[in-house]
């Protein structure tokens, strides 16, 4: 037996290394089929099917190098997936087939393939891709960290398990004892567990993470959920009965930035992601609202919608052929002091998108200290109890829904919130007195208006 180094191609898959990840393709293979047959550069022509399945055109790039890669910590089953979507149908579905029940053979084919039971060692995570851009992953909340590699298991008793060292489990689909025999990832995107009849058992899209994939529904009461980098807040995407918002959430609290209402003041049901926009539906499941890109941005079928976990911005994405890479097509916020986290708490948004700390007063010097990006938890929170006010004019906040009271003098607000150790600002307006228990999203407005945010922080 003779070391030839590192394998490039092995039964037809190409092995791609790049930064630390490990890829496989059938390109090769493709190429290898295509030319054999003198089909390389054949052009394109009608296929013969079902003349009741609706096709749409593909306007994203061929799928040739579609494939699985493995990469490094942390360990948890993510899901990419292809952007060709010329139908729903299940049957034009990519899936995952596995060669040995025992051993660490992990295999990928574009017709019909399944994993079935048995024990699949991992070194690394393995993903599938739509261009690059994370669609599902089972860590999204709560991720499974490992030294060395871990066991992605399919039970004969049907439960999908992720297992790191010592047998212990990270993540489970919970689905022991329903007859589960297969994992299928179908041509929506959607991860699947299914029985011998083919019915879903469990599925990814009822486990939606930041991204909702075109076809993907999200009914009232669930939610995108999307995790700044270095940061204890969270940003979530709700479907509630009355609207669809953006909120930031910190602790025990959590203050819209973007809503939007259907007309009439009609009540939600579920939302779908279409190929021309997001559809809002009613209980009759009849389509009453949609939001859509600007029509100079329509020249693309939609793929995805994601809420962006740096800016908590929600967006409607297409592939662009031409750039060879996923665009917006639609933002619920334009302007980047729209934006809760624009600047950290306690800071401004400027005209010129700088930002701007808050300059408090504190008992410890008598001199103005800035505290920007602090926040304020136990005792500091305690000491607020009737605390002094400082008054800006000219701000705003992007949080829509503080505690609000109507009928009251903008002294009164002020008052209120000083008595309230739980308040840290309160913004008057002729709206009405609006409470916070946050500082952020304060930012610069063109002109005077009767709006104040008014600011303690005690060190």
């Amino acid at each position: 037996m003779k070391d030839l180094g590192e394998a490039d191609v092995i039964l037809g898959i190409r092995i791609i290394r790049d930064h630390g990840t490990i890829s496989l393709s059938q390109s090769h293979y493709i190429e290898k089929v295509l030319k054999r047959f003198d089909l390389y550069d054949s052009t394109l022509v009608s296929t013969p099917m079902d003349c009741n399945v609706k096709l749409v055109a593909n306007k994203g790039e061929p799928t040739i190098n579609y494939g699985l890669r493995y990469t490094g910590q942390p360990s948890v089953l993510e899901e990419y997936t292809d952007a060709s979507w010329n139908s729903s149908e299940e049957d034009h579905a990519s899936m995952l087939r596995s060669e040995s029940s025992r051993g660490k053979h992990l295999g990928m084919q574009r017709k019909e393939g399944i994993w079935t039971h048995g024990r699949y060692s991992v070194k690394e995570y393995k993903k599938l891709f739509l261009t690059y851009v994370k669609v599902w992953s089972s860590g999204h909340y709560s991720k499974l960290y490992v030294f060395d590699k871990c066991v992605l298991e399919l039970t004969k008793d049907g439960d999908l398990r992720l297992k790191g060292r010592k047998k212990h489990v990270g993540w489970r689909t919970g689905t022991a004892g329903q007859g589960v025999e297969k994992l299928q990832l179908l041509s929506t995107g959607n991860l699947v567990l299914v029985d011998e009849m083919g019915l879903i058992k469990w599925q990814s899209f009822n486990f939606p993470t930041d991204v909702m994939l075109q076809g993907q529904r999200l009914d009232v009461a669930t939610q995108l959920t999307s995790f700044p980098r270095d940061s204890n807040m969270f940003y979530t995407f709700e479907v509630l009965r009355d609207k669809i918002a953006l909120f930031v959430n910190s602790g025990q609290v959590k203050y819209s930035y973007w809503e939007y209402k259907p007309a009439k003041n009609q009540n939600v049901n579920f939302i779908r992601l279409g190929l021309e926009g997001l559809d809002l539906f009613d209980d009759n499941s009849h389509k009453i609202a949609r939001i859509e890109p600007e029509r100079t941005e329509r020249t693309q079928l939609l793929r995805f919608l994601a809420v962006g976990n740096r800016t908590g911005n929600l967006g409607l994405y297409s592939y662009s052929s031409e750039k060879g890479k996923f665009e917006t097509s639609f933002q619920a916020l334009n302007g980047t002091c729209d934006l809760p986290l624009a600047c950290k708490p306690y800071g401004i948004c400027t005209f010129s998108k700088a930002c701007s700390c808050i300059k408090i007063a504190t008992e410890e010097e008598n001199s103005m200290g800035s505290d920007c990006g602090e926040e304020i938890s136990g005792e500091k929170r305690r000491s607020l109890c009737d605390h002094e006010m400082l008054e800006l004019d000219g701000v705003k906040t992007v949080l829509k829904n503080g505690t609000r009271v109507d009928n009251v003098s903008k002294e009164a607000c002020e008052e209120m919130c000083k008595k309230d150790c739980k308040c840290t600002a309160a913004m008057y307006s002729e709206e009405g007195c609006f409470i916070y228990g946050i500082v952020m999203g304060v930012k610069q407005i063109s002109i005077r208006l009767l709006n104040r945010q008014n600011l303690k922080h005690e060190e």
